[in-house]
């Protein structure tokens, strides 16, 4: 039961999960860097704001004390306060007039709070200590500072050949409540940002998702071995889950044709391995029962069985070779050799066919063609690719064999006019399980997988090889072999 449990708990969580939790996260950090950016910016602009206004302010009320100097005390000038009230009534300041003991000489209040809570003579000290800091002390000047949750400007006041100190003071009260305000809506913004983006995901996901459960389930029974699955991409929407649904498609009919073709060689081997067998048997029995006293006959069915024994073991062979090449197993001995001459060797091996079967081979051999190659290897290339010619010509037996230089390379083609190979055709005959659907009449020695290794050594040697086939008109296979001059193995020799 634990190992049940933990197996639940570390399951990975859908694409739904991932997309709704990554952009949720980033847009609460996008909307929170935003809401603390315009908060402060609020903050600091606002507080410009009331600074300059408190300075404005004070500048408007020290010239209309100063107009009214002269025409009575100030604490009493009922013009001050008249002018002050009118200008003034909508806004939040407090204005007080203190003398330089910080005694309170008049308030200008335009709430109508009570003066006795505006007491200066704690604090008298401090301004003039900032004035000494900051300014030169006359008249006119002025100072703005924040105390707690208050912004203070005070200008120096001189009426009557006395100092006061014009204090304009702004409570921070109308900040906070705008910052709550903020607050409130940031908050009410980030319930919608991510209600909507919640549904914008969903929509999203979904999308993405639905598709890719549907190419997940489908992989599923693909690994099960049903090859009717279809791995389709919907609509288009995402060019990844396009690419990845025809990539699968593409292994889809791969893994089906390699399934199907190996199926084939298993029942073609099995055959092939059986009639061998079955031959070796029975002459093995006559021998034992009947030719063991008559050399001849003996001698006779000793044959038929080495000749089975030789095409087991070409077929077994054969196999072996394809598997170790296709693998990368086999290390190729790759060497500078005369091209012509070997192709030559090759050929002859055939000529047996001209006077006992009526073939007819039209060699064109140019002299003298050098080429870098595991000379083995391209033997075998060269004697299958002629092989399947034999197999596969028409009724006048022809075969047509060139190798000349052309351009930057060698191309050697074998011809035959046979019946061709169909287009669809085209792309799978190199294949290891391939078998044509036209079956050949003349067939020589061989085990049926000479194209396969054919390509498993061109393969591995990086050259270029291919068919081009008409049906109904035979087909030309070609392998084209890089050039090399006498010159190069003279050097080869001297390097080793």
């Amino acid at each position: 039961m634990k190992t049940s449990a933990k197996s639940r708990r570390s399951q990975p969580m859908s694409v739904n999960k991932i997309f709704l939790l990554a952009f949720t996260a980033l847009l609460l950090i996008v909307v929170a860097v935003l809401s603390f950016t315009q908060y402060n910016l609020f903050a600091a602009t606002y507080a410009h704001q009331i600074r300059e206004e408190e300075v404005a302010v004070s500048k408007e009320i020290y010239l209309v004390l100063k107009d009214i100097d002269g025409s009575g005390n100030p604490a009493s000038s009922a013009l001050a306060n008249s002018y002050i009230r009118d200008k003034n009534e909508k806004t939040v300041y407090s204005v007080s007039l203190v003398n330089e003991k910080g005694k309170l000489v008049y308030p200008y209040a335009f709430e109508e709070e009570d003066s006795s809570e505006r007491d200066f003579s704690d604090r008298i000290d401090k301004i003039k200590e900032k004035f000494r800091r900051t300014t030169n002390g006359k008249s006119g000047t002025a100072i703005v500072y924040r105390e707690g949750d208050t912004y203070y400007a005070v200008t120096i006041t001189d009426l009557r050949g006395e100092r006061f100190y014009l204090i304009v003071s702004t409570p921070m009260s109308f900040d906070e409540t705008v910052r709550g305000v903020m607050i409130l809506q940031i908050v009410l913004a980030c319930i919608c940002v991510i209600g909507l983006a919640a549904i914008a995901i969903g929509m999203l996901s979904a999308r993405i998702s639905t598709p890719l459960t549907e190419i997940s389930r489908n992989a599923r029974l693909l690994g099960k071995g049903n090859f009717d699955v279809k791995f389709d991409s919907g609509d288009g929407f995402c060019k990844e889950i396009n690419e990845l649904s025809q990539s699968l498609e593409e292994t889809k009919e791969e893994i089906s044709k390699s399934d199907r073709m190996q199926k084939e060689l298993i029942a073609n081997v099995s055959h092939d391995f059986k009639t061998p067998l079955t031959m070796i048997k029975a002459y093995a029995s006559m021998i034992q029962d009947f030719s063991g006293e008559d050399p001849e006959k003996r001698n006779k069915h000793c044959q038929v069985i080495i000749d089975e024994s030789d095409r087991l073991a070409s077929l077994v062979g054969d196999l072996l070779d394809v598997s170790k090449i296709s693998a990368g197993i086999v290390v190729l001995k790759e060497s500078i050799f005369n091209l012509s001459e070997y192709a030559l060797t090759i050929v002859d091996r055939f000529r047996y066919l001209e006077e006992s079967k009526g073939y007819r081979f039209d060699v064109d051999i140019t002299p003298n063609l050098f080429t870098e190659a595991d000379k083995d290897k391209i033997g075998q290339v060269l004697y299958n690719l002629i092989g399947n010619a034999v197999n596969y010509t028409g009724e006048d037996k022809r075969i047509k064999i060139r190798l000349m230089q052309d351009r930057n390379c060698i191309r050697f083609d074998v011809t035959d006019t046979g019946k061709g190979i169909k287009k669809e055709e085209l792309d799978t005959i190199w294949d290891r399980y391939y078998r044509s659907s036209e079956t050949h009449k003349r067939p020589v020695q061989g085990t049926g997988l000479g194209l396969s290794i054919v390509k498993a050594i061109l393969t591995r040697h990086e050259f270029s090889f291919g068919v081009k086939s008409e049906y109904g008109k035979g087909s030309c296979f070609y392998v084209e072999f890089p050039v090399r001059t006498a010159c190069s193995i003279e050097a080869a020799g001297e390097e080793e």
